[in-house]
């Protein structure tokens, strides 16, 4: 039988098969057509090297072509957004949240007065074990240890109108599940946290401390070991020691750290693969030219460490291997922007 995801991932699948040159439907979660993003061969009209196949709870797609390797989601969210909104929906409806009555978080002692709302929360409102996050954390593929440092909460407003007011609480609604990923200092103390609706990709970032600082990881990260500076928090959650400066400005991140007294030397910056992006091409040639070590992807790689991570691509020995600085990273920098 199979696994509500797989179900669904193959249901759009079939779906969106009349976009799809050359679509054979060859087996559950497997098929063959004509690479919607190369264009497969310009020659001959009938190669189709595309494929998708099943792996662990999603569908991969994979082109033989370009070897472009992406999960289900992504796959579908570049040919279709409406689809893709569909599918996002329809993934959360058919495992419904419930809420299990848990103890709220354990919070460090050592916070301002300033976070003392959140001795208010409730079960309900902040919550490990709510299903919604477990069920997108396996969709995203993210490693088991990323349940431990993110929440979910169904009484988003609630909870945050607590900290900063009903008015700056005002574009988050109770009865909707949030994912809550929460911005700690060094000593584990809260300042902050990004929320996204889970069946949008929508971040909003809240502040009731440090008003400078937006970075995650901090809590769990050893800043006298290699620290990969990337811009996404769950991205960090798939990269080894790992902090996220929450956005494409890494470095006036770092910066911003650096004045607060905290700095992360022994560091290796990370950006999106987007070489049309020109924010962060700019962000990137900056970095070079300050001497920084930075990793500089292949083009063929997915857009962003988690996609990586659902393709089956081995994160690490690939940060590893594309790690340039100085000369090496200017070549590398020129071939990647062509």
């Amino acid at each position: 039988m199979l696994g509500m995801s797989l179900w669904c991932d193959d249901k759009y699948l079939r779906l969106i098969s009349g976009q799809l040159d050359q679509f054979r439907y060859l087996a559950p979660q497997k098929s063959r057509f004509r690479c919607p993003f190369c264009g497969d061969s310009a020659r001959n009209k009938l190669k189709a090297r595309g494929y998708t196949f099943p792996n662990r709870q999603t569908i991969i797609y994979k082109c033989h072509n370009c070897d472009l390797a992406l999960p289900f989601g992504a796959f579908l969210k570049r040919l279709s957004r409406p689809l893709f909104n569909e599918y996002i929906i329809e993934n959360f409806r058919t495992q419904a949240p419930i809420v299990v009555a848990t103890p709220p978080p354990t919070i460090s002692k050592r916070l301002p007065i300033l976070f003392a709302g959140v001795n208010q929360l409730s079960s309900a409102s902040l919550d490990t074990s709510l299903e919604s996050v477990r069920d997108y954390v396996s969709a995203r593929q993210l490693p088991d240890s990323a349940l431990t440092r993110l929440y979910g909460t169904l009484r988003g407003h609630t909870w945050l109108a607590s900290l900063v007011g009903k008015k700056k609480a005002g574009a988050i609604n109770d009865g909707l599940p949030y994912l809550v990923i929460p911005l700690r200092l060094a000593n584990h103390e809260w300042y902050g946290a990004q929320m996204r609706l889970l069946t949008r990709k929508e971040y909003l970032t809240f502040r009731w401390g440090h008003n400078q600082l937006r970075v995650f990881g901090l809590d769990a990260c050893d800043q006298s070991a290699l620290t990969y500076c990337v811009e996404g928090p769950l991205d960090a959650l798939c990269a080894p020691n790992a902090i996220a400066m929450c956005g494409s400005d890494i470095l006036g991140g770092l910066e911003r750290l650096h004045k607060s007294g905290t700095t992360v030397d022994n560091r290796v910056l990370v950006w999106d693969n987007e070489p049309r992006n020109k924010q962060i091409t700019k962000q990137l040639r900056r970095a070079i030219k300050a001497g920084e070590r930075v990793v500089i992807w292949p083009r063929a790689l997915p857009k962003d460490l988690n996609d990586m991570v659902a393709a089956g691509h081995d994160v690490e020995a690939l940060l590893s291997k594309h790690t340039y600085r100085g000369l090496a990273a200017e070549l590398e920098y020129r071939q990647w922007t062509i």
